[in-house]
């Protein structure tokens, strides 16, 4: 889904490292939620909305 909304530029392996982590906090500072770089519930529930932050132009978690 960070992919989706132009938050994810690399290679989606799984892994939740410290690239993954940035990108997580910086979506959770866009969408104005705890900036904690936890994937957890109000996460997922902001990630999952329509009113999901995106960048660059890409789409809303709606698109995929």
């Amino acid at each position: 889904m960070l992919k989706d909304l132009g938050y994810f530029d690399d290679e989606i392996t799984g892994y939740y490292g410290t690239y993954t982590a940035a990108c997580v906090k910086e979506f959770q500072a866009d969408a104005k939620i705890e900036v904690d770089g936890i994937v957890g519930p109000e996460f997922m529930s902001t990630i999952k909305s329509d009113k999901a932050p995106s960048k660059n132009g890409a789409g809303t978690s709606a698109d995929s």
